[in-house]
């Protein structure tokens, strides 16, 4: 950290590969402070350098943007478990594929705190999700645990059984 920070870094961004414990560890020489735990999202999986749509309408993938922005706006590979996983496209007609379902990480937050960890992230990367409700779910619970009380609720119920725990339990 106190190399990145020399290189200009104010905060920087754990990993969403690693667990529960890794981020603590990580983090624990500065007391969690300048550093963001990613506790609700789909991250990025891989990026895919060959454009998934120009492949499939059989189009040159520089002059196929109608395609993703106005034609195919959600589009998502399945894999033989039947897992859907969306893919994103940016400018340069490179795909990003995200997680098959969202991190959901609440149940974490509060041991987080306990170790210093005051920011956290919410990535809203795909259609239909529902960012205001997820938003002021998460900010009520993060409150809560900032008083020292009990968060009643939480954004796990916003999302039901529709989320992983992500690597923060165990890793992968």
């Amino acid at each position: 950290m106190a190399e990145i920070v020399g290189l200009g870094a104010s905060r920087i961004v754990l990993s969403v590969e690693l667990t529960t414990d890794e981020m603590i560890a990580v983090s624990a020489p500065w007391s969690g402070s300048g550093f963001d735990a990613i506790i609700y999202g789909r991250p990025e999986g891989m990026t895919i350098e060959h454009c998934v749509l120009s492949a499939a309408f059989d189009r040159e993938p520089t002059t196929c943007r109608d395609l993703c922005v106005r034609d195919h706006p959600d589009v998502g590979l399945t894999d033989p478990a039947g897992y859907s996983f969306s893919v994103a496209t940016d400018s340069a007609c490179r795909n990003r594929l995200l997680h098959s379902r969202p991190i959901e990480a609440s149940e974490f937050v509060p041991r987080l705190w306990r170790a210093g960890l005051r920011s956290y992230r919410l990535l809203f990367n795909v259609r239909h999700e529902r960012v205001g409700d997820l938003t002021r779910s998460y900010r009520a619970f993060r409150d809560a645990i900032d008083a020292g009380s009990r968060p009643v609720g939480s954004p796990r119920e916003l999302v039901r059984s529709a989320f992983t725990r992500g690597h923060f339990a165990r890793a992968v």
